[in-house]
């Protein structure tokens, strides 16, 4: 691990989104990340660790060193962490429920949702004081490995209520996945590879450059639909220690 400093991050961000995004925003969450880190930590996140026990960070997606994860497995471990949280102050989850309307007043005030079970077909009326919209990505307007959930149905939902949207511009791809398999890999893995050494290169730069490496039918095997990973520098005790289903994965595959 290098030094670092929330100003790093603050370059890494704006360059990666070509100038485009909120800057008030992107610096709240540079100077805020570390205090985050902490409280996932303190919430029983196993973060991985150095040898003298602290959050190991690594690149992620090209950028400097300052990612902490759990292998590749970050976002399974924060899912759970979370559920389990939740369970300790009695939280009761609805997770075969998949919201339709907002329910509205005359005065434009949000006051719960209408959801559909998807289970049995059944539409249910959550009245709550007050409502958190958490819809997560639309790449499903696109051909791309997002579940089939991602559409932009959540966002027609607060449009019609009357609420505006922000940056639609903003569509989150998976630009690498596992040939023949369609599953995502962490951005970690070429992370851990060569990315980080081509400092001229923001973030988004590294899946465009193989992208249009595919297009040109520069790829590999007889349909030169897909490309190698160069991770012939990495030992085994890495590969099986912080890219535990990346690997698994391609014994399954190939």
């Amino acid at each position: 691990m290098t030094e670092n400093d929330w100003q790093w991050n603050m370059y890494d961000t704006v360059k990666g989104r070509e100038w485009l995004g909120d800057l008030d925003t992107d610096q709240y969450g540079c100077m805020e990340a570390p205090k985050v880190v902490i409280e996932l930590k303190n919430y029983g996140i196993q973060f991985f660790r150095t040898k003298d026990g602290k959050i190991y960070q690594q690149a992620f997606g090209g950028q400097a060193y300052r990612c902490a994860f759990v292998a590749d497995r970050t976002r399974h471990a924060l899912v759970h962490t979370f559920f389990g949280k939740g369970r300790r102050y009695n939280a009761q989850f609805f997770v075969e429920y998949f919201a339709s309307n907002m329910l509205m007043n005359s005065d434009g005030i949000c006051h719960g949702v209408i959801a559909l079970n998807m289970k049995d077909g059944t539409l249910h009326r959550f009245q709550v004081a007050n409502t958190i919209l958490v819809t997560g990505e639309y790449g499903r307007k696109f051909s791309t490995t997002l579940a089939h959930t991602s559409t932009s149905s959540r966002k027609v939902m607060f449009t019609c209520a009357g609420f505006s949207l922000q940056d639609l511009m903003y569509v989150q791809f998976h630009p690498i996945g596992i040939y023949g398999v369609g599953c995502l890999i962490t951005k970690g893995f070429y992370g851990k590879c060569d990315a980080p050494t081509a400092k001229e290169l923001a973030s988004r730069d590294v899946p465009r450059s193989m992208t249009m490496k595919i297009r040109d039918s520069r790829g590999v095997r007889p349909l030169k639909d897909h490309i190698y990973q160069h991770v012939n520098h990495l030992t085994l005790e890495v590969l099986n220690e912080r890219l535990i289903v990346a690997i698994d994965y391609k014994k399954e595959t190939f």
